[in-house]
């Protein structure tokens, strides 16, 4: 029988090989120029409501930028010590999915941000509060939509 830290190992490998996957499919698809550029106007996309990255830079850059919101998601659960469990995948598993629309690696940070600040102010360990923040990252075109459809700073 595994156990759970085995499991969680496991989860973890997974996900890495998941991300490696997807970084390798963006690189055949795409030209690194072409990959980089489509990458960038991503991220400074408006991102209304659903856009889809597949349609607005190509799949080698929409791949890229699932595989990096993934690996960012993962670096965000590891270093909060969060358990490893089945919303742990289920977590990753949405932020992969919707990173192909709306979500990139630079809207995710002011909801994760704002889910660290809500731990502190609660005292609490942010471990218990991480997969809420991704979670509330469904949220994340809005500042993209803020910064870049009204030209906030």
């Amino acid at each position: 029988m595994p156990t759970k830290t085995h499991s969680s190992n496991l989860a973890y490998s997974l996900t890495l090989s998941y991300c490696a996957l997807l970084l390798l499919l963006s690189h055949l698809l795409d030209k690194p120029a072409h990959l980089w550029a489509g990458f960038c106007s991503i991220l400074t996309s408006p991102a209304p409501l659903i856009t889809d990255y597949v349609a607005l830079a190509g799949p080698g850059p929409a791949l890229l930028n699932s595989a990096l919101v993934v690996l960012s998601s993962l670096l965000v659960l590891r270093l909060s010590n969060a358990p490893q469990d089945g919303s742990t995948l289920s977590s990753l598993g949405l932020m992969a999915g919707f990173s192909l629309f709306g979500k990139n690696l630079l809207n995710i940070w002011p909801i994760l941000l704002g889910s660290l600040l809500s731990a502190r102010l609660r005292r609490l360990p942010f471990s218990s509060c991480a997969k809420a923040g991704l979670m509330a990252t469904s949220l994340a075109p809005l500042p993209s939509f803020l910064c870049f459809s009204l030209g906030l700073p």
